[in-house]
């Protein structure tokens, strides 16, 4: 299974909290990335490999999954067997490994765990204190929704981990974010992103609590709607059509509420 590929280069920013860990000289082995969904967290885990120039996997816990007798415990053991294959294969590198989902292996007792998740569980937390005690350059970046003092979760299964939580964007953060996603042409007067009401729809964003992937979804849903009122305009015209904060306000309610806002994942 070639799990392993290099880091891919990106302009995104890691969290503070992911910077000091990432320039740490004591690195923890085991982390617990967790965050609302579309924070970033596979791709703050693929940030800290890119920092640490080392190589990077992933992998969803419920790719390990499976119904069938015996078959979870061997899809772990060839999952560890690839990681120890290119730790002894890159000694002197560094070898990130992202665990995704990592809450459906946690969940207590009545808490919506399964018979599916529990094979899973039982092979790969002992897999992983196996794995870094033999190959002390393998990381594991485990990223869930939950907290780790949800009362869904078993925290005393992650008493060895390190925790990094990733932060819905500020509103910095929001401007930066809707400016990427809305891009760059005639149709839009950089005057907008220097006007109060760009700041104050940002804000909106920060209140509502709107995920980085919401806000993707939301620049893209407004230029969707700027492109549709251009229909039937003179080509003479165009230019006096331009992307304003209006069209972000259309793309807001085609997205709806943030997940954030009603999300029983709820993040401490």
């Amino acid at each position: 299974m070639a799990f392993f590929q290099e880091t891919i280069n990106s302009s995104g920013e890691l969290t503070d909290a992911a910077k000091k860990y990432a320039n740490s000289e004591d690195i923890s082995q085991v982390i617990y990335m967790y965050g609302h969904g579309g924070t970033g967290k596979t791709y703050g885990a693929k940030q800290i490999a890119q920092e640490l120039d080392a190589l990077f996997a992933s992998v969803k816990c419920s790719e390990l999954a499976s119904p069938y007798k015996d078959a979870a415990s061997m899809k772990v053991t060839a999952f560890f067997d690839s990681i120890v294959d290119a730790a002894n294969k890159n000694p002197n590198r560094k070898l990130v490994v992202c665990i995704d989902e990592f809450d459906s292996i946690l969940k207590l007792p009545g808490a919506g765990g399964d018979k599916d998740a529990d094979k899973v569980r039982s092979a790969l937390l002992p897999g992983i204190e196996a794995v870094t005690e033999k190959c002390k350059n393998v990381i594991f970046v485990a990223t869930s929704n939950y907290s780790p003092n949800h009362p869904q979760i078993d925290s005393a299964a992650l008493t060895r981990f390190l925790r990094l939580k990733m932060e819905l964007p500020d509103v910095t953060q929001a401007k930066a974010l809707l400016k990427m996603y809305m891009g760059q042409g005639d149709y839009i007067d950089p005057k907008v992103f220097e006007s109060k009401a760009f700041e104050d729809f940002a804000q909106k964003l920060v209140d509502g609590k709107y995920s980085s992937r919401e806000i993707e979804k939301m620049a893209s849903a407004g230029k969707k709607a700027f492109e549709s009122s251009l229909k039937g305009v003179k080509d003479a015209d165009l230019s006096l059509h331009k992307y304003t904060v209006d069209f972000l306000e259309e793309g807001k309610k085609k997205i709806g509420d943030a997940a954030a806002k009603s999300d029983i994942l709820i993040i401490d």
